[in-house]
């Protein structure tokens, strides 16, 4: 199966707070699993279109899928699903079927989890479970950032895949600062993406090296 075929996965959370609730849109599987569904499912907390969020104040979550990017797909009133300003009636439209291209998988993912209520009580608050988060930088090589996150997964820590949090428009400097400054490791690969050579050396003697804004956060780190 070719990458663009690959199904895009999309996020519903309704929160007690309801300016945090949303649609997180187009994530990968693996993204979803491990952001998502792993944290969540866990009592942990986890990161959601920029906000760390309780699982314990999450009222609702519908997880659903499709072939296309969410911009291709309306809503019964011909409105583009990621314009919807509705998110509730969003959701409503696509749980009853009426979004032509959507489809639920919530349970495949939650399968213990009631759709309606949050994940199993535990006695671990929120910010009792930020010392589990690890920052991963990583470069062009997602097999090399797969592997890494899924055995940091498997030790019960929470990875940050530093290009898949979204910035909110802050600089890197702020995002480190304020967002993860619980933070205490990071893991940085280095992997060989870009060809680069002495401006007075000919193309020929290039050579491989790391992507520059991944050296800048290794230093940064």
């Amino acid at each position: 199966m070719s990458r663009l075929s690959l199904p895009k996965y999309h996020i519903y959370v309704e929160y007690t707070e309801p300016e945090k609730s949303g649609v997180r849109f187009n994530v990968s599987q693996e993204e979803l699993v491990r952001t998502f569904a792993t944290p969540f499912a866990a009592g942990q907390p986890f990161w959601f279109m920029g906000r760390l969020l309780n699982p314990i104040k999450v009222t609702k979550v519908v997880l659903f899928w499709s072939h296309t990017t969410a911009d291709k797909l309306s809503l019964p009133n011909q409105e583009n699903l990621v314009a919807a300003k509705d998110k509730k009636y969003l959701i409503q439209s696509i749980v009853k079927g009426k979004v032509k291209g959507a489809y639920i998988c919530t349970e495949k993912f939650l399968p213990s989890t009631e759709k309606n209520t949050s994940p199993r009580q535990t006695s671990t608050s929120a910010s009792g479970n930020l010392g589990l988060r690890i920052i991963v930088v990583s470069g062009a090589d997602r097999e090399m950032k797969q592997s890494v996150t899924g055995a940091l997964t498997k030790l019960s820590l929470i990875p940050l895949v530093m290009w898949e949090e979204p910035s909110q428009g802050k600089k890197i400097v702020e995002n480190f600062s304020r967002d993860y400054a619980d933070v205490a490791f990071a893991v940085v690969l280095l992997s060989p993406d870009d060809f680069a050579y002495a401006k007075n050396e000919a193309a020929a003697k290039r050579k491989l090296r790391p992507q520059q804004d991944v050296v800048f956060e290794l230093g940064f780190c």
